[in-house]
């Protein structure tokens, strides 16, 4: 049987050719699990993101991710590798780190301590890519190319409410038959 032809899920235009995991398989330690997500993608799509998928990876384990097990896995089984192999990113999050004064909420002093200043563009790249992946998952159509995924880099603890709001405001979008898509990280990361 012959399936029929599908357009890239992200730019709607080019033929699909590969399969593009989503999220990308290189967030997964080995062993992976047997059941990741795949969309169909052309070429240009699907390798765009490589560099910014690799940052985004980094960032990522400066943040509370990197001290998980699955962080841990990750650092050991991809990081290394990464950083010994891309010697732009190495530099790039070496000359990113900065040392900066912690201080809670109540105003007490933790201290010193480093911190990863962010490149918001590339982190929104990889995050746009892996929310019209998951909308072509969960619907089985792409999302129009008019539509914008808008990513919110919540700084402080005290915007995590005013995230909590506006997410809430996307539910009436729910009731009127469409579906939104929300995704709240938080990272303990420094934006430029």
């Amino acid at each position: 049987m012959i399936e029929p032809v599908q357009s890239c899920v992200y730019c709607g235009v080019a033929v699909s050719v590969t399969a593009d995991h989503v999220p990308p398989k290189a967030f997964f330690p080995r062993p992976r699990p047997s059941n990741l997500k795949t969309v169909p993608a052309c070429f240009a799509c699907n390798n765009a993101a490589g560099r910014d998928e690799e940052y985004f990876l980094a960032a990522l384990m400066f943040s509370d991710a990197g001290v998980t097990e699955p962080g841990k896995k990750l650092w050991n089984q991809k990081l290394q590798r990464m950083y010994a192999k891309n010697l732009g990113l190495r530099r790039h999050i070496g000359s990113a780190l900065q040392a900066v004064q912690l201080t809670t909420p109540a105003g007490i002093h933790l201290g010193r301590r480093m911190a990863l200043s962010i490149q918001e563009p590339r982190l929104e790249a990889v995050a746009t890519k892996i929310v019209r992946g998951l909308h072509f998952l969960e619907t089985g159509s792409a999302a129009p190319a008019d539509w914008d995924v808008m990513c919110l880099f919540v700084r402080e603890r005290r915007h995590v409410e005013a995230v909590a709001q506006y997410n809430h405001m996307l539910i009436p979008a729910r009731i009127r038959g469409h579906r939104s898509f929300s995704i709240v990280a938080e990272l303990s990361l420094v934006s430029r």
